[in-house]
């Protein structure tokens, strides 16, 4: 009897703890090849994705390269676009448009509704180049559209352009060999960083030059803008150090550094970086090296992480088991609701916000086993005993 109670109890921590693994796990949705970019719409109902891989500029036949709007409720497929290898994507400020860029040259803007193309751009000619950010102006009158290497140390001129989309004419270019770009989102401010240079900042409305931010000598990497535009956090990559710093926009001071750094060497490293809406989080996923052999036969999945940490203080929040071969890109929801994750194995996962950790029911779930075990050993034991002849 004693162990009949025990043994109910433990199936009761065990279920109940699988219970809130599995009502906590998100969503997950299955794309047709795999995805380097995705975006949320401005009201958070829609994320769009774009698949396709290109290898080395040459396109690869036979790979789906489409850009896929879903739903976010229930991932349902809204609209599906053909266009090839995108890099780069963003919604219109109505949620009525979608922008995407690509490997190529091309730059195309469809209505979401009926899937008709509105616009379609140029950029300029750039060798091996990729567009490698894009968005709209709060106003919806313009496209912010940058083109710049595939390297992300590089010394050639890049080139961020602002499109009138009624006309279709440039505003303005700028090219200077810049490795990151970011608009704020009231759309007052364009920064871009180079190779070991500060990052510049320009009015956004005609491109006039208002300072500079005195980072450390470093090549910027995945710059971003808080939502309420007063923090600017980039990727610093300085030889072994590839921690993310946090500067304030108005006075330039480092506020901090959050080490996004991997802790196993070699083993894996970042792919993207985000900060949820209300600034509170800051988000970083992470692909898996190919020459990951850590004791030779290590899980790669336990590599495959995407880490949060909280942005006033930089202590580490939680940590995810991302998609098992890497992730290569993540975006947070306008509402604070989702992270959103593209991973190498064709898939988009959709995280709970904010973040919870599970480390209490992983021990429990750990102990759970184990009691049961012994509680198992204990009665096949005592079964053996009564029946031994």
């Amino acid at each position: 009897m004693p162990h009949s109670k025990f043994l109910k109890i433990i199936i009761i921590i065990f279920v109940t703890s699988s219970l809130i693994l599995f009502l906590g796990r998100g969503k997950t949705w299955q794309l047709p090849s795999s995805s380097k970019v995705i975006a949320f719409s401005p009201n958070g109902e829609m994320l769009a994705t774009g698949s396709g891989i290109p290898i080395n500029y040459n396109f690869i036949h036979g790979v789906s390269s489409t850009v896929e709007i879903r739903r976010v409720s229930d991932g349902k497929i809204i609209q599906t676009l053909e266009f090839p290898f995108a890099t780069s994507l963003a919604f219109s400020p109505n949620n009525n448009l979608i922008a995407a860029g690509n490997v190529g040259r091309e730059i195309k803007i469809w209505r979401i509704s009926d899937a008709q193309l509105v616009h379609s751009f140029t950029r300029a000619k750039i060798n091996r180049a990729r567009t490698t950010f894009i968005a709209f102006t709060p106003d919806g009158q313009a496209l912010i559209a940058s083109a710049g290497r595939y390297s992300r140390i590089s010394d050639k001129p890049s080139q961020i352009s602002v499109w009138e989309l009624n006309s279709g004419y440039s505003r303005y270019t700028i090219s200077k060999p810049y490795t990151c770009v970011a608009a704020s989102p009231d759309g007052e401010i364009l920064a871009f960083g180079g190779q070991i240079k500060p990052l510049a900042l320009y009015k956004l409305k005609d491109s006039t030059q208002l300072k500079f931010i005195n980072t450390k000598p470093s090549i910027c990497n995945h710059l971003k803008f808080s939502m309420d535009n007063k923090t600017l956090v980039f990727q610093s990559y300085s030889g072994q150090t590839r921690d993310t710093h946090v500067y304030d926009v108005e006075n330039g001071k480092l506020l901090r550094i959050i080490p996004t750094q991997n802790p196993y060497e070699n083993k894996w490293y970042l792919s993207d970086i985000a900060i949820s809406p209300d600034s509170k989080y800051l988000a970083a996923s992470y692909k898996i090296s190919r020459t990951s052999d850590f004791l030779f036969s290590f899980p790669n999945v336990l590599f495959d992480r995407i880490r949060i940490w909280n942005i006033e203080d930089g202590g580490l929040v939680t940590s995810f088991i991302g998609h098992g071969k890497g992730t290569n890109t993540i975006a947070f929801s306008p509402d604070s609701k989702w992270l959103a994750s593209a991973g190498k194995n064709n898939t988009i996962r959709l995280w709970p916000m904010p973040p919870r950790n599970y480390i209490w029911v992983f021990l429990s779930i750990t102990s759970g086993v184990i009691l049961l075990m012994y509680s198992l050993i204990n009665i096949c034991s005592n079964w053996s005993k009564k029946n031994k002849i």
